[in-house]
């Protein structure tokens, strides 16, 4: 005589299933509003690029020994540096006039540091140099898209 055993039955309960779809429906709800803005995404990230670029800036014009101007009117800003090996002369400006000589290290190919931002950012507008030293003539304030950041000017520190 052969005993039969009935196997395990796999899969889910109806209860299991239901909890399931209950809770992947709280998540969408949640969560589908945060990607259908991006406003705020694209804030962030035009402020975290021209921090970036200023940061840059500073740090360049320390390693070069050269001033250079940064130059923010947005939604465009841009770097630019002396024309001369010795850092006198006129600003060398690229392919036109809001191009600069500075290339972006970021870029997948040689680029120059001529960046746009999405439009409506609410941005003050600002020029100021580094020199070889790292330090602007005074402190500075930068807002973009709300927020702000500050150049100190003795150490061209930017937070």
């Amino acid at each position: 005589m052969q005993s039969t055993r009935r196997s395990p039955v796999a899969g889910f309960t109806l209860v299991e299933l239901v909890l399931v779809l209950i809770l992947v429906g709280i998540m969408a709800f949640v969560a589908l509003p945060r990607f259908a803005d991006v406003g705020a995404f694209n804030q962030r990230g035009a402020f975290d690029e021209v921090r970036s670029a200023v940061r840059y800036a500073q740090k360049l014009a320390v390693a070069s020994g050269c001033p250079v101007t940064v130059t923010i009117n947005l939604p465009r800003f841009f770097l630019q540096q002396p024309g001369n090996p010795d850092c006198s002369g006129a600003l060398i400006t690229a392919r036109h006039p809001s191009q600069c000589n500075i290339i972006d290290p970021a870029a997948a190919t040689p680029d120059y540091y001529d960046c746009d931002t999405p439009p409506g950012m609410g941005t003050s507008a600002a020029t100021f140099t580094f020199d070889a030293l790292g330090s602007t003539p005074a402190d500075i304030t930068v807002t973009v898209g709300g927020q702000n950041f500050q150049v100190e000017n003795t150490t061209g520190y930017v937070r």
